[in-house]
């Protein structure tokens, strides 16, 4: 199994934080009570998964709009290089949100044992 190894520390204007890192990401989460709990974690879990809805339907709409005829026709092609550079951004930060809730994920498993 993968470790994942978390620091404490602070960070100005957010006070209290850990940073979890498994070796592919590295996540910081602010703490409440100084302490890193399961409901912290969960919470960072749902913003992440908030984000992901949203950046995947962002990228349904730049997808179809790539594949679109009229679009393709119409449109200048620094228009459509500007979206196509746009679609693998987004497909970069998704998969990037994707590791860090699997470190989370790994953390909060390590917590429970």
């Amino acid at each position: 199994t993968e470790m994942v190894q978390v620091r404490q520390g602070s960070v100005p204007k957010r006070g209290l934080v850990a940073s979890c890192c498994n070796g592919k990401a590295a996540v910081v989460l602010p703490l409440q009570s100084g302490l890193l709990d399961a409901a912290t974690i969960e919470a960072k879990i749902n913003t992440f998964d908030a984000r992901r809805s949203k950046l995947e339907k962002e990228q349904l709409r730049l997808k179809d709009l790539l594949v679109s005829p009229a679009f393709l026709e119409n449109a200048r092609t620094d228009v459509v290089q500007k979206n196509r550079d746009k679609l693998t951004k987004l497909e970069g930060q998704l998969d990037s949100l994707k590791i860090s809730k699997d470190t989370l994920l790994m953390l909060l498993a390590s917590m429970e044992d």
